[in-house]
């Protein structure tokens, strides 16, 4: 019973194939975050706080966009010691292999 189970998972898996490539290929968006949390004692108490996102978006082949955000707070024995935020906004145009704008 488990040989047969097995046997149409695997056909499953050969025919869905094409299909799950298709959609790979065509995956415009991409989507990156990042959360750190750091907070330890001793002397000082420090407590870090870092948030961090990178949303990609491929128009075309030779062209992409990206929208880069992050935001940073530091607190060190009850006083703010760092504190930053920063947007990014960028589009890149692929002229050749090795060479974008």
């Amino acid at each position: 019973m488990k040989s047969i189970i097995l046997s149409l998972a695997v056909l499953a898996c050969i025919v869905c194939r094409p299909v799950w490539a298709e959609e790979a290929s065509a995956k415009r968006w991409r989507d990156q975050a990042e959360f750190s949390f750091v907070q330890t004692g001793g002397n000082t108490d420090v407590m870090t706080l870092s948030l961090k996102n990178l949303l990609t978006y491929r128009v075309s082949q030779p062209l992409s966009l990206s929208w880069k955000v992050e935001a940073l707070n530091s607190i060190k024995s009850g006083t703010q010691t760092a504190e930053r935020y920063l947007t990014e906004l960028r589009g890149d145009y692929q002229v050749t292999q090795r060479m974008y704008g």
